[in-house]
């Protein structure tokens, strides 16, 4: 018999802010139990730091400049083969619950037999704002702790819809469910009781600052168009962030466990595969930045919690330190389940890594972002910023006034070094293990030229390695 995939995507969730993975403050029990059942990723990367491309990489197993994914409007395509419609087409029922963000709407039914999302607007229950925040905390992405004893979750509905899916469900075939919560994306939010559960006094902000003058430009830019947050983000106003920010986290991880007891309860917990991911991070206060940013290449925003846990999964207990990516989940999945992947993946199946007691399928892992230059010059009135992205007008502010800080760009990352290639401005080269928080960039460092070079190559071969190489020519010649 097949096995069940159950794969729980988390949005804007930082590896460094889940107990596993070696938060003091954080709560995340269930994750914790889970992890500590099954494979843990401990070093895992966003192939982008945009949730729809970041999706993408993680469903169709390549990289998302192949099928264009760099903004929120492009979701995989009718044509692009990819996880659900890849194990649909090998007998599985598939299903996905609460937000899409990864399958374009006119191909969603041909991906997905199901899908499962309650009869409200999909954010509603989301975008809260509590009462007496104050203008500069809003610009801040802050939005207080909820009063409303009644307040249900987005998150909290829709495992709910997933548990009554599953329990009535009687097809005969092996599934593969999607659930992709919406915690802790901003705004900074969470109910009042949840949030106590997290005292100011515990919390520690992480670092500020960016070393001058090899500081990126778009990150001063972000700081001066969201309304000037190098002096709006005061150390208070950071705790009270990361406290709803680990309450989001909290919510996630409760959710995670309605699901985990639903499967249990029906019996199915022997025969199912779960996988517990985040799309990307988040800054959360960090270089006295908050959300995200498409050209941000930090650890912060692209080392995220990911594991593997069920009674299917076929070994116990590990942690892998190797280096993995997005990309790696398809080729995975499918061998673990015993389907052949589809030609033309960049991913690397990582079960080896489970398999095994150490080792390393690839060297180095990778990650872009930014849009090409026709794009960009697309105008947006400072008047139609609300419109063009709802609850983003600092982020619209920035893509009109100074579009450079949105022009493409690259990163590689090894064990010990990260280095960032941009069409325009400032090129980043981090020692990451002499500068963990990446606050020195060494790029323009004449001590480090070579490291530079060869970093500079290795991204230059990976272009070449994985450029599209599709469709598939049954009957190569030369």
């Amino acid at each position: 018999m097949k096995k069940n995939i159950i794969m729980v995507v988390a949005d804007e969730m930082r590896a460094d802010c889940v107990g596993f993975w070696g938060s003091p403050v954080a709560k995340t029990p269930v994750i914790d139990r889970l992890a500590g059942a099954g494979t843990v990723f401990m070093n895992h990367f966003s192939n982008h730091g945009k949730c729809v491309p970041a999706r993408a990489c993680m469903y169709t197993g390549q990289y998302a400049n192949t099928g264009g994914h760099r903004s929120l409007g492009v979701m995989i395509q009718p044509g692009e083969e990819n996880l659900a419609s890849h194990l649909k087409a090998n007998g599985y029922e598939t299903a996905m619950f609460m937000r899409n963000h990864t399958v374009d709407e006119s191909y969603h039914g041909v991906c997905f037999d199901h899908w499962g999302r309650a009869p409200i607007d999909n954010d509603r229950n989301h975008f809260r704002r509590a009462g007496g925040c104050t203008v500069p905390e809003e610009k801040a992405f802050y939005w207080g702790k909820i009063e409303d004893e009644d307040y249900v979750s987005s998150d909290r509905i829709h495992a709910e819809l997933f548990c009554e899916w599953l329990s009535a469900r009687d097809s005969g075939k092996p599934f593969f469910a999607n659930i992709n919560f919406i915690n802790p994306h901003p705004p900074y939010n969470a109910p009042e009781a949840m949030a106590e559960l997290f005292p100011l006094d515990e919390i520690t902000p992480f670092t500020s600052r960016h070393a001058s003058p090899g500081e990126p430009d778009f990150m001063k830019r972000i700081r001066q168009e969201y309304g000037g947050l190098d002096e709006i983000l005061t150390q208070d106003l950071k705790k009270k962030i990361l406290q709803c920010y680990y309450a989001q986290i909290l919510e996630v991880d409760t959710c995670l466990g309605l699901i985990e007891q639903q499967v249990k309860d029906l019996g199915l917990w022997d025969e199912t595969i779960v996988l517990f991911i985040s799309d990307h991070g988040d800054y959360a206060g960090q270089y006295d930045l908050v959300e995200k940013w498409d050209t941000g290449f930090h650890d912060c925003l692209l080392h995220v919690p990911f594991f593997l846990s069920g009674g299917a999964l076929p070994f116990g207990f590990r942690t892998v330190s190797a280096l993995t990516e997005h990309v790696d989940l398809l080729p995975t999945l499918c061998e673990l389940v015993g389907v052949q992947p589809p030609y033309g993946i960049h991913g690397t199946s990582l079960v080896p890594l489970i398999t095994v007691e150490a080792g390393q399928v690839k060297e180095s892992v990778f990650a872009e972002g930014g849009h090409e230059d026709a794009l960009l010059e697309i105008p947006i009135p400072p008047d139609k910023h609300n419109a063009y992205i709802p609850c983003y007008q600092g982020k619209a502010s920035v893509r009109y006034a100074y579009p450079e800080t949105l022009r493409k760009a690259k990163m590689i990352r090894t064990e010990d070094y990260k280095y960032v290639h941009r069409v325009t401005g400032q090129h980043e080269l981090y020692d990451l293990k002499a500068d963990p928080m990446e606050l020195t960039n060494l790029a323009e460092d004449s001590s480090f030229a070579e490291i530079c070079d060869r970093m500079k190559d290795r991204l230059l071969e990976h272009l070449i390695r994985y450029e599209k190489h599709q469709p598939f020519d049954p009957h190569p010649i030369a």
